[in-house]
């Protein structure tokens, strides 16, 4: 805006002098047009033609150079209008072109300082995750650390724990056994007439042995569980092993006046050890929790989208809804011993072996109807190399 101010003072300081002088110039023509005026007259007067002619044309002549000065004058004027317009008009294109240049600049520093406030946070970002990173490292190291002390202290358990089984095989059992051959001893030599008084103390004792050494055989068992890391798969004849089963608990059968029903039991690929341990101990259950004149266990097979399905269904007491994930608990009762005998580590083996199997349990039951447990077993992608052995060594691995 000054400098629009001050060219504008220049031109006008620039055309002052010009226009001065035409103003000047202009009122001495004037003065001469009227001097050239009285003489044209006089010379009219004095019928002097030819010098009025003269004076006339020099008349016309100043009027011509006054029109040329007023031309020339105005001409100046409009130049000096064109040049402050045009000025003007540069001084405005420079103007926006300074305030886009501004605006250009103020968004540059907006970006500039964006682009430093996202780095910093990428920074502190950046070092935030080098720190949770440093902590997290430190804590999986110790986690690792406390890990690797946690196994220490398993093998150790499993190696004392073996060590027990290896007690309770032998040193544990025997004298068991020793205690129920010298009260058979004992009873030989009291006289029948004076067993009337002892007889019941006997019958708790042998009762008491017998169920001490079937608590060791399921202790050790369940112990042999879990040191088992490999399962050989091999296939099985279902109604071959069910007979088999059927020669072991033909005493058993017979004191309790039980039966045991197949049906449509087929070949399946899976562990020969593992599901023998399953269905004896899942029938024994059915047989022993039984209040039934003629306690039956009846085993079906069929095939599923689930793979292969094994009912072991019982006309027991069954259970109630409230026990059905207890049972399963190591050393669960849902009865005194009095009710009915039994560790109450059936049903843990029964579980423990089928996680070695990959399979699940199942119970359908309603109280005094009996109870139905359903075995899932997955379908083996791998060939077996082994075919089930025969009754007598299966026999003689029960």
């Amino acid at each position: 805006m000054n400098k629009h101010v001050s060219t504008f003072i220049l031109l006008m300081l620039f055309s002052l002098p010009c226009i001065a002088n035409h103003g000047d110039n202009k009122g001495q023509f004037a003065q001469k047009i009227a001097d050239l005026t009285l003489e044209v007259e006089k010379a009219i007067a004095n019928k002097d033609f030819e010098q009025a002619f003269e004076s006339s044309k020099s008349i016309h002549d100043l009027k011509d150079s006054i029109q040329f000065l007023e031309n020339r004058t105005a001409i100046q004027m409009k130049q000096t209008a064109f040049d402050l317009e045009k000025e003007r008009l540069q001084n405005r294109i420079i103007t926006s072109q300074i305030e886009r240049n501004k605006r250009f600049n103020n968004t540059l520093i907006i970006i500039i300082g964006l682009l430093n406030l996202v780095i910093f946070g990428a920074y502190r970002l950046w070092k935030q995750n080098q720190n949770f990173n440093h902590v997290l490292q430190q804590k999986v190291h110790d986690q690792t650390e406390s890990v690797k002390d946690m196994n220490e202290k398993l093998i150790q358990n499993n190696n004392e724990l073996k060590k027990f089984s290896h007690i309770a095989s032998h040193d544990i059992k025997e004298p068991i056994r020793n205690i129920g051959s010298f009260v058979k001893l004992i009873k030989r030599k009291i006289p029948p007439e004076q067993q009337l008084g002892v007889q019941p103390y006997f019958e708790i004792i042998n009762n008491s042995c017998n169920q001490i050494y079937t608590l060791i055989e399921d202790i050790m068992q369940y112990t042999k569980l879990g040191n088992l890391e490999k399962v050989p798969i091999e296939l099985i004849n279902l109604e071959a092993l069910v007979s088999t089963i059927k020669s072991n608990l033909q005493t058993f059968l017979l004191e309790k006046n039980a039966h045991i029903v197949t049906s449509n039991l087929d070949a399946i690929y899976s562990n020969q050890s593992l599901l023998f341990i399953i269905l004896k101990n899942l029938i024994e259950n059915g047989i022993k929790y039984n209040d039934s004149e003629n306690p039956i266990v009846e085993i079906s097979y069929v095939y599923s989208e689930y793979g292969h399905e094994l009912h072991v269904k019982d006309n027991g007491i069954g259970i109630s809804k409230n026990y059905r994930h207890d049972i399963f608990e190591l050393f669960t009762r849902l009865h005194t011993r009095n009710e009915y005998e039994g560790t109450g580590l059936g049903l843990s083996i029964v579980e423990s072996c089928l996680n070695k199997l990959g399979g699940v349990v199942q119970l359908i039951s309603e109280v005094g109807e009996g109870s139905n447990f359903i075995i899932i077993l997955p379908e083996q992608k791998i060939i077996p190399t082994k075919v089930i052995p025969n009754k007598s060594s299966l026999s003689k691995s029960a």
